[in-house]
């Protein structure tokens, strides 16, 4: 394990539906940040604060990130909120673009550019590292070294400077001054293992376990989340703090898309089994409570007499299929992980966002916003960018708002939503597309490898 330090503890718009409820900003009242001090805002986090979308980190999709759009809203100066950075076509999968619509055809373009703004002369305000689990918070190791060993750039692309600007994430928060934090870590705390068909995490191997196999272990996710936040409150004795928890990994459409049955390619009106091997090496059917992961798409009924994952002599390998036991672990680790935060969030009286529950809200009964409904679908919904992880820059725009939500009840204050219509959709060729599951999707194998090797560590 790395060795880390910390302190251990025992325009407005109105009309907007959240989490069952109708927010508006007080049309009645100036805009006001009330007891948010704006002067030095910092955002802490992994991929979903640095603005991550469709399998990559560019320029183009960074400024939708959520914490860019709230720095927007509060009033903050372009040039007060630095974010690391990277020209079109960025650095990620590469970028995942539809290339037709009937079916849906999805495909990876040429990534790998180098950040614009690397002589920044201060760490970046936008802290959200792509691929960071809990530990890196506080992790002092060398970002040469981590982003070698995990296969992942973006330390050395968000940190670039240990010596100068603080050799952990939270020493690089504190040494801006910050008065203003968001702290949004742990998602791929168990994201990790369920992108991987259950085959891979981030466990350390306490109790007996397999090292890398399972979800963060409670305890250490404990440690690790108090820690980090009672170091950055002593580090940050008067910056206001909000914190978000972590959502249900089966609630993006990542999970939810392939179902456990497909039309017969040859008679639509017959549905086909779909095979897979589980981890102890036995095949079995997919049944209700299985997920048939997206990357499953590009493979299955592939191979001789396309028969991959449709035959139990031709099953699908364990990693694109998280199933019910899979299933069960992952949720009790999410449900584990949010007790720890809603516990030490309450005895600090920090302001929790509950992601878990507006996400759980919407893939429910959808998001309406001016009329306009968002929904967990691929592709159609609207709220989930191309990779199915993550959101597109209008589901950025609703995070965002989540966000705002609290801030406004927790500090007195009447900062406006943001206009999530005004925001950019999913770039989509002329034509119509279904809803839901499109038999004959088209996914190229590998398009996914890359973000689910970033959710990991190694």
């Amino acid at each position: 394990m790395k060795h880390f330090r910390y302190i251990l503890t025992g325009i407005l718009i109105s009309g907007v539906v959240l989490g069952g409820c109708e927010i508006s900003s007080d049309v009645g009242a100036p805009p006001s940040n009330g007891s948010i001090n704006n002067t030095m805002f910092v955002s802490i986090g992994n991929s979903l604060t640095a603005g991550f979308q469709s399998g990559v980190l560019k320029e183009s999709n960074q400024r939708y990130s959520f914490p860019n759009l709230i720095a927007q809203q509060l009033g903050i100066p372009s040039d007060n909120f630095a974010q690391p950075i990277i020209p079109d076509p960025g650095i990620g999968t590469p970028p995942i673009t539809i290339t037709s619509l009937n079916p849906p055809a999805l495909e990876t373009g040429v990534a790998a550019t180098n950040p614009s703004n690397t002589s920044h002369p201060r760490p970046f305000n936008n802290l959200g590292i792509p691929g960071a689990i809990l530990f890196d918070a506080l992790d002092t190791s060398s970002i040469q070294a981590r982003s070698a060993t995990r296969g992942n750039p973006f330390y050395m692309v968000v940190m670039r400077n240990q010596a100068a600007f603080g050799k952990s994430m939270i020493e690089q928060a504190t040494k801006l001054g910050p008065t203003f934090i968001t702290f949004w870590l742990g998602n791929n705390d168990v994201l990790g293992y369920a992108t991987s068909g259950g085959t891979r995490g981030t466990n350390l191997g306490l109790g007996g376990t397999t090292p890398r196999t399972l979800p963060t272990e409670k305890l250490i996710f404990k440690q690790l989340f108090e820690g980090s936040l009672t170091t950055l409150m002593a580090f940050n004795p008067n910056a206001s703090i909000v914190v978000a928890n972590i959502p249900n990994v089966t609630d993006v459409p990542f999970f939810t898309t392939v179902p456990i049955k497909i039309p017969n390619p040859t008679d639509p009106t017959k549905l086909l089994d779909i095979y897979y091997k589980k981890n102890d090496g036995t095949v079995a059917v997919a049944q209700p409570g299985d997920y048939v992961l997206l990357t499953a798409q590009a493979v299955i009924g592939t191979g001789p007499n396309r028969s991959m994952g449709l035959h139990p002599l031709t099953p699908l390998d364990s990693k694109y299929v998280l199933d019910a036991g899979e299933v069960a672990i992952a949720t009790k680790a999410v449900q584990d992980f949010n007790e720890i935060i809603r516990n030490f969030t309450q005895a600090k009286n920090i302001p929790l966002v509950d992601i878990n529950a507006e996400f759980a809200h919407i893939k429910a009964e959808g998001y309406n916003v001016a009329g306009q409904e968002f929904t967990t679908d691929f592709i159609t919904g609207g709220l989930f960018s191309l990779d199915g992880v993550h959101p597109s820059s209008r589901g950025y725009g609703i995070v965002a708002n989540m966000f705002i939500k609290k801030m406004n009840e927790a500090f007195n204050a009447n900062i406006p939503f943001v206009d999530v219509i005004d925001l950019p959709g999913i770039p989509i060729p002329a034509g119509k597309i279904g809803k839901g599951y499109q038999p004959g999707m088209k996914i190229a194998p590998g398009t996914f490898d890359a973000m689910i090797s970033m959710f990991l560590s190694k």
